[in-house]
């Protein structure tokens, strides 16, 4: 199964590289269609359930490609950051649209984007702010 995972890894990433070209090039529906020509062969993979990450990656990807617009003002940029991520089996710092885990994300890693989300959601909300203020202060 790890094997399998891999293979499928690794021509994910080739793919996400070639649509990136393909991208670079003005053929922005090719780039598409490279992604979600991978992402078919990823459902079908006997790897599957260990590669919902990674089938969120190109349905996210192939999103952002298929536009000039928004591949130059995201999807450029997310093409970039999973390749990267990929070379170096590590998670990516790029947001994801949803809350299905990403490939390399280590529960250390998923405890601290919790702990920024909570933070985050603080500061745009003072009076909540102030509630944890006084909790914290025992009050």
């Amino acid at each position: 199964m790890e094997v399998e995972r891999e293979r499928v890894r690794l021509e994910a990433t080739q793919d996400i590289a070639a649509a990136r070209v393909a991208a670079d090039g003005g053929e922005h529906a090719g780039a598409a269609r490279i992604l979600e020509s991978r992402l078919k062969a990823v459902e079908q993979s006997s790897a599957t359930g260990a590669c919902e990450a990674l089938k969120e990656e190109l349905q996210d990807l192939s999103s952002r490609v298929g536009d000039r617009r928004e591949y130059q003002q995201t999807g450029r940029a997310r093409l970039l950051a999973g390749m990267s991520s990929h070379a170096q089996q590590r998670a990516s710092a790029s947001s994801s649209t949803t809350k299905a885990p990403r490939a390399y994300l280590t529960p250390k890693m998923e405890e601290m984007v919790e702990t920024s989300r909570r933070q985050s959601r603080k500061r745009k909300h003072p009076d909540g702010q102030l509630t944890q203020i006084k909790l914290d202060l025992g009050d």
